[in-house]
């Protein structure tokens, strides 16, 4: 009996975090037929639960803990989050919608006040441990390979619904995205991290090595997915390499240790490049649009020279020991200005583009800024600042109500004929540029709110009153694996959205990072007098 009462609630709080990261990525339960409402009532049905077992099984020491701790950056941001969604579904121009959302994104209420409480609930009953990340890539293996097999015709899985938009066991591939976008990232820093202990004799070469094999998988599965979003999250990958490094003391932590680690990840970055390129020539039937830039980079040969460049590169930054033990304060400002540079020179090149038709042979989608600039992105984005533009001065600034984006849209005149001509087969659902389509549904209490929640992991704020970086002994250096997975998740949503296939997996890396940084676990919770123990 005390062996069971010393791990409530860890227990429901780490089934829950194994079921959401490793089994709902890979349910299907008619395959794609209604993926969308399937994944939905998945992780409705499991989340609510474990908010009543967590609730049922901590929630005397979850209280005195509320009342006793410090409370952080965060806590208060995802606070004023789930308030401010409250007041939105109040306000909502359609509580119907707003509710459960709209069919086949389901971002209303329901889902939103859930993952606030999950990640309050589990960031004060779980005991962090990191073998949950490792086992939440260890099933993305079969969900990046069954995605990079489906652009290929290898179809492993017979489904009698098939479209070059489904992909793996995701479905859209705006849904496989969104995944990719959290757990690569989370890998990359885990990795990372691990090759720097590695690198100070603090590691372990076979861990440095799977992690390794893992990040080429993820690569590969980010050339192959189709979507040329994914060239907005590998920038962010590289430079939040760099940016959000482990600090640490000793050479590892300086310029140098930067450098190799980014070198690395250029490795296997080239090395998944060429995965797909020797598969194009051995496997002719890749089924997905040719025109985009990451298919015309696997045309040709430019991989295998990309690799070989990687592999000098790589070689010899082992040599090359930089300003040993030294801290260089302007890595971050020069990064920062490489991260900033290839944007202005997108602009540029597209208002020349767009202006005076002087590179005719650029893609039209990437550098004319006109309605069908990112495929359709140039109307969505008009359309929403429109949509916000027309709501009541109440709604501006609280939102049309959580996922309500559609109906405020289409109630808009004369824009709901502009788009039904501009998508006649389809509806506009969202921005597909998560701030302005947080913007329709939250209005700008909304966006300062969730961008406040998002912002808040770059400050080093310990609840414990310590503003260090926190370095596990256990080898995982969890501060810096957030920051690198919100900050690419930040970067490709810019194009892109939030769905129940990220956002929760982004919430639950917050609660587990605010989980690692308190010192006291379950330990009040056991002497708190709970009925159950």
């Amino acid at each position: 009996m005390r062996s069971l009462k010393r791990f409530f609630p860890e227990i429901p709080a780490a089934v829950f975090l194994l079921f959401l990261f490793c089994v709902y990525p890979l349910f299907m339960k008619s395959g794609y037929t209604d993926i969308c409402a399937d994944k939905f009532l998945f992780f409705s049905r499991l989340s609510s639960a474990a908010v009543l077992i967590l609730i049922l099984t901590g929630g005397v020491g979850f209280f005195h803990g509320a009342m006793t701790e410090r409370s952080c950056r965060t806590d208060l941001f995802v606070l004023l989050w789930m308030a401010e969604t409250v007041i939105s579904f109040l306000f909502s121009i359609d509580r119907k919608t707003a509710l459960f959302g709209t069919d086949g994104w389901y971002m209303g209420l329901f889902t939103l006040g859930i993952l606030g409480a999950l990640y309050f609930l589990i960031s004060r009953l779980w005991k962090y441990s990191p073998m949950i990340l490792y086992t939440a890539l260890a099933f993305s293996v079969p969900v990046y390979l069954l995605g990079i097999l489906d652009r290929f015709s290898i179809h492993l899985i017979q489904l009698e619904l098939r479209d070059p938009s489904f992909i793996s066991t995701l479905g859209n591939i705006n849904w496989f995205m969104g995944y990719y976008s959290v757990l690569t990232a989370a890998g990359a820093g885990l990795l990372i991290a691990e090759s720097k202990r590695n690198g100070s004799g603090k590691g372990t070469g076979l861990k440095t090595v799977l992690l390794s094999a893992w990040m080429v998988i993820a690569f590969a599965a980010g050339f192959a997915q189709g979507s040329d979003s994914v060239l907005l999250f590998f920038g962010a990958l590289f430079a939040g390499s760099v940016l959000f490094y482990p600090e640490g003391a000793g050479e590892e932590g300086t310029f140098s240790g930067k450098i190799r680690a980014f070198l690395l990840l250029f490795l296997l970055f080239c090395t998944g490049a060429s995965i797909i390129r020797l598969m194009r020539l051995l496997l002719p039937g890749y089924n997905y649009d040719s025109s985009g830039l990451l298919s015309r980079i696997t045309e040709g040969p430019l991989p295998f020279i990309l690799l070989l460049s990687g592999l000098i590169l790589f070689i010899l930054s082992r040599f090359l020991s930089g300003k040993t033990g030294e801290k260089m304060k302007t890595d971050r400002r020069l990064f920062l200005i490489l991260l900033i540079l290839p944007f202005f020179f997108w602009l540029a090149t597209a208002l020349l583009h767009t202006k005076a038709g002087l590179f005719p042979n650029l893609p039209d989608d990437l550098f004319l800024l006109d309605p069908h600039f990112g495929s359709g992105r140039g109307e969505a984005f008009r359309a929403a600042l429109l949509t916000w533009w027309n709501l009541p001065l109440v709604n501006r600034l609280f939102g049309a109500g959580p996922d309500c984006f559609m109906t405020a849209a289409y109630s808009t005149v004369p824009l709901a004929g502009e788009l039904t001509v501009f998508w006649p087969d389809d509806l506009l659902t969202n921005a597909h540029c998560e701030p302005l389509t947080v913007l329709v549904n939250g209005g700008i209490a909304g966006l300062i709110c969730f961008y406040g929640m998002l912002f808040s992991v770059f400050f080093r704020d310990d609840p414990a009153g310590d503003d260090s970086v926190r370095e596990d002994p256990d080898g995982d250096d969890t501060g810096s694996v957030l920051r690198l997975a919100v900050f690419c998740y930040m970067i490709h949503n810019l194009i892109s959205f939030a769905t129940i296939l990220n956002l929760p997996f982004l919430m639950m890396l917050m609660a587990m990072y605010r989980s690692g940084k308190t010192g006291r676990h379950t330990q009040e919770i056991r002497n708190s007098g709970h009925p159950l123990f």
